[in-house]
């Protein structure tokens, strides 16, 4: 998706609130000292309802990334990273876990932890009719790339995400 651009998908049935994980490679369009990643949150996935709850991953403005919910204005997920060292054009795994069953949420990046909560993560409502890779809904652009975007059920185990962080081929050629 490239700025300006909007990627939309229905949500209905294609992704689970409950037990999965979210991966992706993404390249950040300016260094990570730019101070364009301090002034605005980048959206990388989102999912949002009509009673205003979210399901996303995005870098923050703390210089890291973020995932989880947000029900009632109340934010359930992970945080953690840092992107300070990241160069423009350099590739990185983001992957974030969540599982009502262990009631955890991690948030991995290049393979390692970089964010862990406990207890069950809230899901918006199954209200929500779509999700949006790579920008916000209202076309606001993000600071990164996105490519091979995976969303599966249930939670991969933190081996199955380090493996998939240290791969040299595309997805297409597994």
């Amino acid at each position: 998706v490239d700025k300006g651009g909007i990627l939309k998908y229905r949500r209905g049935g294609v992704l689970d609130l409950r037990d999965g994980t979210i991966e992706m490679w993404i390249s950040p369009r300016f260094d990570g000292t730019d101070p364009i990643y301090s002034k605005y949150n980048h959206t990388l996935l989102l999912s949002d309802s009509k009673a205003g709850d979210a399901f996303l991953v995005s870098g923050s403005t703390i210089g890291g990334f973020l995932a989880g919910s947000v029900v009632g204005h109340n934010f359930k997920g992970s945080v953690g990273g840092s992107i300070k060292a990241w160069k423009a054009g350099t590739w990185h795994h983001i992957a974030f876990t969540y599982s009502s069953h262990a009631g955890r949420q991690r948030l991995f990046i290049d393979g390692v932890v970089a964010g862990e909560t406990t207890g069950t993560m809230p899901a918006p409502e199954d209200g929500a009719a779509s999700f949006t890779v790579g920008c916000d809904p209202y076309g606001s652009w993000t600071g990164f790339i996105v490519d091979e975007l995976e969303i599966s059920s249930p939670e991969k185990s933190s081996d199955a995400i380090r493996g998939s962080a240290s791969r040299t081929e595309p997805v297409a050629n597994r």
